[in-house]
């Protein structure tokens, strides 16, 4: 049975379903579109400015296409896969608290 995961955003506090790295990039995108201080014409665009991002603020180059820049993000810490049981536990705790 395939454990079902969630992608934990730093500065996001829904997380995002992960069907596939595809997926959660063009939800990041889709978020991103409604950010006045992001410059998003289209996907692609998206995409290098993540790039961008990733080695103005980290130092990291990313050549490489939708894999290689999911991979990185969860590489330098501003991604992270998380279970959904884990994810209703950690909910759960900070309702109560």
């Amino acid at each position: 049975m395939k454990k079902k995961r969630k992608a934990m955003l730093v500065g996001i506090s829904t997380p995002i379903k992960i069907k596939s790295k595809k997926y959660v990039l063009e939800r990041l995108y889709q978020r991103a579109k409604k950010n006045p201080f992001v410059n998003t014409d289209s996907f692609e665009d998206y995409l290098k400015h993540l790039k961008h991002q990733i080695k103005v603020l980290e130092g990291k180059e990313v050549d490489g296409g939708i894999d290689e820049i999911y991979d990185t993000l969860k590489k330098i810490g501003w991604l992270r896969e998380v279970s959904i049981w884990v994810f209703a536990l950690i909910t759960a705790n900070n309702a109560i608290a």
